[in-house]
C-alpha cells in the first residue's frame, strides 16, 4: 500500500529559491481526546520536490493518507504548518482553501469519488467547469488518449470497470493542469 505525491516539472521555483513544491514543518494531527487520543501524525517535517515522483509507504493506519489529506488541504492540521510552493495552506481560510485547491491540487482518491449522474467525460472536467474555465479539449484528448479512455467517455461510472474508474480518476486528477497531484493508492485498481 502506498500513496504518491507528482510535483509537474517546469513550474516556476519558490521565491526562496528551494526546489520544494510541498513541505510540512512540524505537522500534527490527533483525534479524540484524553485518553482516547489517537495521534495519527506528530510533529512531521517533510518536504517534496518539484519534478519528482514520491511515494509514502507503511503499514495499514501508520498515517499515509493523514499526511496527504494535510498537505492537500482536505483536512485540519491539530499543529504544524503545511506549504504549497509558498503557500501556507494551514492558515487559508476556508475559500481561499477551496480556492487553492481546485486551481492548484490534483487528487486522485482510493475510492475514485465519482458522480454517478455524470459521464466519464463530465467527470473528468468538472473541476475546470467549476473553476468557471474553458476545457482544453486538446489536453483531454492527450489525457483520454494515454489513458486509454477513448470510447468510454459517454458512460456513467456504473458502466465502467474498476480501472476504467480509477483511470477517469486520474484524468480528473490531471485536467486542471495542477502545481500537484496526491493520489492515495493510485494503481490499486490498474493492471501493470
Amino acid at each position: 500500500m502506498d500513496t504518491t505525491v507528482y510535483v509537474p516539472a517546469g513550474r516556476p521555483a519558490p521565491a526562496s529559491g528551494r526546489p520544494h513544491a510541498v513541505r510540512a514543518r512540524n505537522l500534527t494531527k490527533t483525534y479524540g481526546k484524553g485518553e482516547a487520543i489517537v495521534r495519527a501524525l506528530d510533529g512531521v517535517d517533510v518536504d517534496f520536490e518539484q519534478g519528482r515522483f514520491t511515494a509514502i509507504m507503511g503499514p495499514s493506519g501508520s498515517g499515509k493518507s493523514t499526511l496527504m489529506h494535510l498537505l492537500a488541504g482536505l483536512d485540519s492540521a491539530t499543529g504544524g504548518q503545511a506549504f504549497l510552493g509558498e503557500t501556507e495552506i494551514t492558515g487559508l481560510s476556508d475559500k481561499a482553501l477551496t480556492k487553492l485547491r481546485r486551481d492548484r491540487i490534483g487528487f486522485v482518491f482510493q475510492q475514485f469519488n465519482l458522480l454517478p449522474m455524470f459521464t466519464a467525460e463530465q467527470n473528468i472536467t468538472l473541476p475546470v467547469e467549476l473553476a468557471g474555465a474553458t476545457t482544453d479539449r486538446a489536453w483531454l484528448d492527450t489525457l483520454v488518449e494515454t489513458l486509454g479512455l477513448s470510447g468510454r467517455l459517454t458512460h456513467r461510472p456504473g458502466e465502467l470497470s474498476g480501472g476504467q474508474q480509477q483511470r477517469v480518476a486520474i484524468a480528473r486528477a490531471l485536467i486542471a493542469q495542477p502545481d500537484v497531484v496526491f493520489a492515495d493508492e493510485p494503481t490499486g485498481n490498474l493492471d501493470s
